[in-house]
């Protein structure tokens, strides 16, 4: 500050209490409540070289039933110096500067001094924290000179620290610019004098996922009996369209049944490149199609190519089995596939898949299920094949196929279901 050029920008010399104070027109009776405001504001004597140095000062109203009922001001007294804002979050005040712990305050603007939400909160504190609409939680982040450089943090509605974590950057930076969007990951990005001396994030650096509610983790696009069914429909249906198109065009049974196993690898062969992404659900199906078609052209038997599709069925079903054991079930895989568009949907999919025992575990009984009905089909529909006409056999074979994977679908939305309600039960027993 300037001695020599007095103005609005000098420091205000001293605390002011004011009550009733006269109204130059009208308030409105609706317009109740505390407004504050927080600025550095040195005392007298006190050097400042900078305006967004010195110890702060909140300036408070309060305004009821269309009155000014008082104004005034009181100097923070903290470390650190908490001069940039006021936070109220959770019934509680407090006086923000982006290098130190945040100062609680109370309604009258009297200094209670740091809070570190119980030992929780380790580093500074953003002045600039965000609430999400959606959860009420208040998103904020902390930066130091030395590692960690930045630590995301996030509070419940309720005001308890709830989740601390190290943000991966490979130097000081300081990010005051952030926004939390509804229902959506949350991105940091650097702040402009960063980016001019700093060379570009890595691709994901500063994205935070959005913040994880345990007893709601299969709540979330978890595949329903509709999305099942659909993708069966296509699977099967296009398939069996191509046999009875092909038969009523003249073809043989081999050749019909082989232009339903043509269509059928198109099918996986279309998902994937719709998807950009050939994962370990279409890895599967597509082996089981090659392998069938290769041993259909060396016996060129229409039988076989029916009772291949029980060799398939069955191989897939060893599939669900073994991957509950051995990395990600592939109903897993098949579930993250109806993400698929919505990247921040996929992210917070993938770190459920990390974090969460029961997301885990609730997807390895699934492909349990699905592998133990697969088997069952692939057992039955052998001797059903062998004992019947060809086209007899194409028929019973498709229902059966369809029978098993419709029952399959509907013990799967009951499952979820029976997840989702245990899980809005804990949640009612914590409310």
């Amino acid at each position: 500050m300037d001695d020599d050029k007095p103005g609005y920008t000098d420091p205000v010399p001293d605390e002011i209490d004011a009550r009733d104070l006269e109204v130059d027109g009208a308030l409105p009776f609706e317009l109740t409540g505390r407004y504050f405001r927080n600025g550095p504001n040195p005392r007298p004597g006190d050097l400042a070289p900078h305006w967004f140095m010195g110890r702060g000062m909140i300036h408070g109203v309060r305004l009821r039933d269309g009155r000014a009922e008082w104004y005034r001001n009181r100097w923070v007294d903290a470390d650190g110096e908490p001069n940039t804002s006021v936070l109220d979050h959770a019934g509680r005040l407090f006086a923000l500067v982006e290098n130190a712990l945040p100062v609680e305050i109370d309604g009258e603007l009297g200094v209670l001094g740091p809070c570190d939400f119980g030992g929780r909160l380790t580093t500074a504190m953003t002045a600039h924290p965000k609430q999400d609409p959606d959860t009420g939680d208040l998103h904020c982040f902390g930066y130091g000179a030395r590692p960690p450089f930045l630590t995301y943090h996030r509070l419940d509605a309720g005001g308890t620290l709830v989740e601390s974590r190290e943000i991966a950057v490979d130097r000081p930076a300081r990010s005051p610019r952030r926004a939390v969007p509804p229902a959506r990951a949350r991105r940091y990005r650097r702040g402009r004098r960063a980016r001019r001396h700093c060379p570009p994030p890595a691709p994901g650096a500063g994205r935070v996922p959005r913040p994880l509610d345990r007893r709601r983790a299969m709540n979330e696009k978890t595949p329903g009996f509709v999305a099942i069914l659909s993708s069966l429909l296509w699977d099967v249906g296009l398939s069996l369209a191509a046999y009875f198109v092909a038969h009523w065009l003249g073809a043989s049974d081999y050749i019909a049944l082989l232009a339903g196993s043509l269509v059928a690898l198109a099918r996986v062969l279309w998902v994937a490149a719709r998807t950009r992404k050939f994962d370990m659900f279409a890895a599967v199906m597509l082996g089981v199609f090659l392998v069938g078609l290769g041993l259909s052209f060396l016996t060129g038997s229409p039988k076989f190519l029916l009772v291949k599709e029980s060799f398939g069925t069955g191989i897939a079903g060893l599939a669900f089995v073994v991957s509950c054991f051995v990395g990600r079930p592939l109903i897993y895989h098949a579930a993250l596939r109806m993400q698929e568009g919505d990247p921040d949907r996929v992210a917070d999919f993938e770190r459920k898949w990390t974090d969460v025992p029961e997301f885990r575990r609730n997807f390895r009984i699934m492909s349990a299920a699905w592998g133990a009905g697969l088997l069952f089909d692939a057992i039955v529909r052998v001797p059903l094949v062998l004992s019947l006409s060809t086209s007899a056999a194409v028929t019973a074979s498709t229902v059966l196929f369809v029978a098993t994977m419709v029952l399959l679908a509907l013990w799967n939305v009951r499952f979820v279901k029976a997840i989702q309600a245990r899980a809005a039960q804990a949640e009612a027993r914590t409310a």
